[in-house]
């Protein structure tokens, strides 16, 4: 199995996905596709990173956490596949990028309304 397949099959949660990616994608789509999806997850690890450390902060100056929780997720290649075809894009990577604004996705819960407009 060559790295790109790998990498796609360890990000999905079984090998489905993997068949969906490579049945609607030409192989030459394989590698950047797994390219793409990786730059999603840094991405979104990054932010992550960025709000837990600011939680953390606001923590210890105000004695409680203003996040309740934060969550993450990268749309799933059936899903994006999906989205691409109802809106009649061409399956593509170029067209992910370029058409997609919702692939990886951060959501941040806060305790109480007031929270959000005072940090």
């Amino acid at each position: 199995m060559d790295s790109n397949k790998q990498y796609i099959e360890l990000t999905g949660s079984n090998k489905q996905y993997l068949e969906v990616v490579e049945n609607a994608f030409q192989n030459n789509e394989l590698a950047k596709y797994g390219h793409l999806m990786m730059q999603y997850q840094c991405a979104m690890l990054e932010v992550k990173t960025k709000l837990d450390v600011l939680n953390t902060e606001l923590s210890y100056q105000t004695s409680r956490n203003p996040f309740e929780s934060i969550k993450c997720r990268i749309k799933s290649p059936k899903s994006i596949i999906d989205k691409l075809k109802r809106n009649n894009y061409p399956l593509t990577v170029d067209s992910i990028e370029a058409n997609l604004n919702d692939v990886a996705g951060i959501r941040v819960i806060c305790s109480f309304p007031d929270d959000i407009y005072n940090w």
